[in-house]
């Protein structure tokens, strides 16, 4: 019963790593995912801008 328990026991703490290693890749994909959000937010932004500046003062652009 003593191996069993053994092999019990590292089945489970495996398994407890499979769930984290999950947890910790979803939550990196979440990271990224808002990391390139904010940067298409900040250009679409920042184009207008641009935009903006060029209509009123083309020549200095």
């Amino acid at each position: 019963m003593g191996l069993l328990k053994l092999v019990n026991e590292e089945v489970s703490s495996e398994h407890k790593l499979d769930r984290l290693a999950i947890f910790h890749h979803i939550a990196l994909l979440a990271l990224l995912a808002g990391i390139l959000g904010f940067t298409a937010f900040l250009h679409k932004k920042l184009e207008k801008r641009l935009r903006i500046l060029e209509e009123k003062n083309p020549s200095e652009i």
